[in-house]
């Protein structure tokens, strides 16, 4: 029998002394003694309107571990000793960390602190998950300095963890400003120093920073030039869910001269604004709730708006399209173009089927940008960008194959066996860019493991580019990110939230790896 510290007569001692000293009704305290083993603090106090706890010297980062949880706001009814006597003490939680309780818990820090944390103002923070793989992309130590701009939430917690530091917080917004005030007051940080602009004069007089976190916007190019005067070998987070954005820095879709063709989709009827920022947390969020999405292929009318002005221009066309083995876009785009080769017969226009989604379309795009950029022409391009469509290996965990089934992307017999078996599965997209079944695993951590496995086995060339998408979950996809490097991936890493049109048909919970291979499995 579990020996219990607490006993019975101890915990009516101390309920009597509580409903002397306190307010609290009794009817509506949750008891809780930590001493005993599988006690979950955290959610018990988020769940209930009020929890006595019963703890002792061996849980002294106690408030730390609540205050990490966002729970600052909390007023806290305590006494020291272990008798129920003397005065009892009351104060907001944060006020508690801030007088210097347990000083060392903080080398404990966990990044990615809830949202309901910050003081709100004007400000719409990014989500605690992505927050948490940002900062994790940061790398900061306790002594760095670092520029943050347009990044309220990714300021505060760089301030924690760069506690003897300094953080130049940017806000072009008034109100943003005071509300990054009220949040550096909040949670006593004096290391913050908030400033209008990104110049040279509002820089002056401060340290100079050694990295820089940006929210992608239409200023980027100055900031990024303001900045690299600063420091030269300054270093740079980039953040942005707009892939015009994250493949132009400082405008590369400008400089390589690459147009998009969206596909359409509506969410419980209503049609989605494709040029919006695409939120990705809550359109998954969306799904697992429930919401009906439907997607559309790109129109005749939307490719000759996109194709026709670069033919008028003297250009010529290279569309890399969505695999037509999950869509009919490729076939759709390519009768567009022949219409108009007809109407512009000095112009060449090339349609390849990409035999990809997501990253596995992403890379070979932006291959192509950069060998246009080299000067190579159309001709070349294509046969290039055809042998690594051939190369491309596409590995995906889905949470539930009910979203493909739904789409007729999977048979309805291979759904029905990962349903009753109730796995993981890992699909592929194979040589005609259609979805098959690869394996099946039992749990998240096992479908992880199987997706690095898969890179280790068939990839040739470490040093290559790889990517990783994920359907709302940032979090796993940084596991990936963590056990590639560990089996010796050198390359770049690109981590892209899955977009919405294949993201549909996937479902959340999604986790996909794509590299080059000369291998098939």
């Amino acid at each position: 029998m579990e020996q219990q510290l607490f006993n019975n007569s101890h915990i009516l001692a101390w309920l009597q002394y509580f409903s002397d000293h306190t307010q609290v009704d009794l009817e509506k305290v949750k008891l809780l003694d930590i001493t005993r083993k599988n006690k979950n603090l955290i959610p018990t106090v988020e769940s209930h309107p009020a929890v006595l706890v019963f703890t002792e010297a061996g849980h002294a980062d106690i408030f730390y571990r609540m205050w990490d949880a966002g729970l600052g706001d909390c007023t806290v009814w305590y006494n020291e000793g272990s008798d129920p006597s003397g005065p009892i003490k009351h104060d907001l939680l944060r006020d508690m960390i801030d007088r210097g309780i347990n000083p060392n818990a903080r080398s404990t820090y966990k990044v990615g602190m809830r949202n309901s944390s910050f003081s709100r103002g004007s400000i719409h923070y990014v989500g605690s998950e992505i927050r948490a793989v940002l900062l994790n992309k940061m790398h900061l130590s306790v002594g760095d300095t670092v520029c943050v701009v347009s990044g309220e939430s990714i300021a505060v917690e760089s301030a924690i963890l760069a506690g003897e530091g300094t953080v130049i917080a940017v806000e072009y917004n008034q109100q943003d400003r005071q509300t990054m005030e009220e949040n550096a007051h909040k949670f006593g940080l004096n290391n913050i120093a908030i400033i209008d602009h990104v110049d040279d004069a509002s820089l002056s007089g401060l340290p100079v920073p050694t990295l820089t976190f940006l929210v992608a916007s239409a200023s980027l190019e100055q900031e990024l030039q303001c900045l690299l005067r600063r420091n030269p070998h300054m270093e740079f987070v980039i953040y942005t869910l707009d892939f015009r954005c994250a493949a132009s820095l400082p405008a590369l879709f400008e400089q390589y001269g690459i147009g998009e063709l969206c596909l359409t989709y509506t969410i419980d009827g209503q049609p989605a604004d494709i040029n919006a920022e695409f939120d990705g947390r809550s359109f998954y969020e969306a799904m697992r709730h429930g919401a009906v999405v439907q997607t559309s292929m790109v129109t005749p009318d939307a490719a000759r708006r996109e194709m026709e002005p670069h033919l008028k221009n003297g250009d010529d066309v290279l569309y890399i399209g969505l695999s037509g083995g999950v869509s009919g876009t490729c076939w759709g785009v390519g009768l567009v173009a022949k219409e108009l080769a007809e109407e512009y017969p000095d112009r060449k226009i090339r349609v390849l089927n990409s035999r990809g989604a997501s990253l596995g379309e992403g890379l070979i795009v932006l291959a192509a940008a950069k060998l246009a950029a080299e000067g190579r022409v159309i001709e070349e391009i294509e046969v290039r960008c055809e042998e690594l469509c051939g190369k491309m290996r596409q590995h995906f965990m889905v949470d539930e194959l009910k979203f493909l089934r739904k789409g007729g992307r999977i048979s309805g017999g291979a759904a029905l066996a990962g349903t009753l078996l109730q796995i993981k599965p890992i699909l592929e997209g194979d040589e005609e860019g259609k979805i098959v079944m690869l394996s099946k695993v039992r749990g998240k951590k096992a479908g992880i493991e199987e997706l690095v496995k898969l890179y280790d086995q068939m990839v040739e060339d470490r040093s290559a580019p790889v990517g990783i998408s994920h359907a709302g979950s940032p979090a796993d996809a940084l596991v990936v990110a963590t056990k590639l490097r560990q089996v010796g991936c050198t390359g770049e890493i690109l981590t892209v939230c899955h977009e919405p049109v294949t993201g549909a048909h996937v479902g959340p919970g999604m986790l996909a790896v794509y590299f080059y291979s000369e291998i098939w499995r």
